[in-house]
């Protein structure tokens, strides 16, 4: 039997698969579970494993994850594997013909290729194919309950969806930090997630940006300099707001052409855009009195800080703190 757990977060993609594991094996993973990485496992090492006889006799369970050689992104090299040394060739062969003695689980991040002749194989034999979507905010609340319960602990509501925000639509950092804060108190409030959860980065960024197009200057230079004493560095934050001016930059674009809020969604999800209602939301309040073109020149601008900082070595920190100090006369006052 082969069974494919794909979707856009690999690490739910493979607890999902773990599930189907325990639910086979009274509420544990089997002792004679052999894991493979595709990133760091050659392929031809794989279906050795598969056609060989298990040691314990019986069955053989074999989990594979980072599968990127089923989904639609171009075959390069991946980990320490040269695309050159992987015989796909005989792994298609093998899915024609697998073994009736080995379980064999792929984990794949992303969609599948349409066009992908591994996944064609795995569709001719008819394999167990597992789409895992996202989960939204409801669901991962409804999993802190469930989580907190099954220890006789408690999380309130507030405190889970501060801990959805501050693991950014991450599975496996949503688990980890939920771990941490059940670990830490038996009844979790949002004091508590604010302690030992720190905000993303890119929420932090966000801050400063959306305080920048508000004319709030100070807030702006203060949540930079908050992130300085973290030990941030400028050359890390920088790209991240130029991240964030970009993702505005086509917001805006797209609203000048008449777009509405679905049809942006759709258009930058298309583009590889993780999009968060939210965000969505706030960038286009935000926004309002600025037109695209004045976003192209921020970009523009920080282009040339991170080029000054890089060729001609000028001190970043305070290229940076400048561009901040001084957006409201460049950009707003115009």
């Amino acid at each position: 039997m082969i069974s494919v757990f794909f979707g856009p977060d690999e690490g739910l993609s493979e607890a999902k698969a773990k599930e189907r594991l325990l639910s086979r094996n009274e509420g544990r993973l089997p002792d004679d579970l052999i894991k493979y990485d595709g990133y760091k496992d050659s392929v031809s090492d794989l279906i050795a494993d598969c056609q060989s006889l298990s040691l314990f006799g019986g069955r053989k369970t074999i989990l594979c994850t980072n599968c990127y050689y089923l989904t639609e992104t171009p075959k390069t090299q991946k980990g320490s594997i040269k695309e050159a040394d992987q015989d796909y060739d005989g792994l298609a062969s093998y899915i024609k013909d697998p073994s009736p003695d080995t379980d064999l689980i792929m984990v794949a991040n992303g969609p599948l290729g349409a066009k992908n002749s591994l996944v064609q194989a795995l569709k001719d034999i008819a394999a167990d194919f597992n789409n895992c979507y996202l989960l939204n905010e409801e669901d991962y609340v409804s999993f802190a309950f469930r989580e907190a319960k099954d220890q006789n602990k408690t999380i309130d509501r507030n405190a889970a969806l501060m801990l959805y925000e501050r693991s950014n639509n991450d599975y496996l950092t949503f688990v980890n930090n939920l771990k941490k804060v059940l670990l830490y108190s038996d009844k979790v409030d949002i004091s508590v997630v604010a302690k030992l959860v720190i905000k993303p980065l890119e929420d932090n960024i966000f801050e400063i940006v959306s305080s920048l197009v508000r004319g709030d200057t100070k807030k702006a230079l203060k949540t930079y300099q908050d992130l300085r004493e973290a030990g941030n560095i400028p050359l890390s934050i920088l790209p991240a707001m130029v991240s964030q001016f970009r993702f505005m930059a086509l917001v805006k674009y797209l609203i000048e052409e008449g777009y509405g809020d679905d049809s942006i969604a759709k258009e930058l999800s298309g583009k590889g855009v993780r999009i968060n209602p939210k965000r969505l939301y706030y960038t286009r309040k935000d926004t309002r009195s600025f037109s695209y073109h004045a976003f192209v020149r921020i970009l523009n601008d920080l282009g040339h800080i991170e080029e000054d900082v890089k060729v001609s070595l000028d001190d970043a920190d305070n290229r940076l703190e400048l561009f901040i100090a001084l957006f409201n006369k460049n950009y707003l006052n115009k």
